[in-house]
């Protein structure tokens, strides 16, 4: 489980570097100048807000909740992202991509089992309270950035909305 789990981490760092460069690559081709963590930081804040909890004395539950929730979740939101994509290689990476996350989503359910087994029931309850939150969090969607990148293209709210 150390093993998968270190495999998983260093994929995950690369799919990390892999957006960054082409987020930079769109940035640059596009000249966009504006700082877009006004749009992200709020997101992120919701996220710290769980995690580093200073009243919490079992943060690293919050955390691995965290990773379970998102492993868990990605895999619908890639299969629900490619049924607009329709340039074939885009979609292939994507295909891939989903692949290799439902492997993530199945270690991670079995860590849950093994992870829940060992816990009390005062840490049951915060596990699956944070899990909820998660839930919450990564399930709602993140309108406000669509608002700013169409607007960018012209589009008026209301057309948005």
């Amino acid at each position: 489980m150390k093993l998968d789990a270190l495999k998983i981490y260093t994929d995950e760092g690369y799919h990390a570097y892999f957006s960054q460069k082409i987020a930079n690559q769109i940035i640059d081709y596009y000249g966009i100048e504006d700082d877009l963590t006004t749009y992200t930081n709020k997101y992120f804040s919701y996220l710290d807000g769980i995690l580093y909890n200073e009243n919490c004395s079992a943060n690293n539950l919050a955390m691995l909740a965290c990773v379970i929730v998102s492993e868990s979740m990605i895999v619908n939101d890639i299969a629900s992202e490619m049924k607009e994509i329709v340039y074939e290689p885009i979609k292939l990476m994507f295909k891939n991509h989903m692949i290799d996350e439902a492997f993530h989503g199945k270690y991670f359910l079995t860590l849950f089992g093994l992870i829940w087994d060992q816990l009390d029931d005062s840490h049951r309850i915060f596990f699956a309270n944070c899990i909820c939150e998660f839930i919450t969090i990564f399930g709602k969607p993140r309108t406000d950035i669509y608002y700013y990148s169409l607007g960018k293209l012209g589009f008026q709210k209301k057309n948005i909305r």
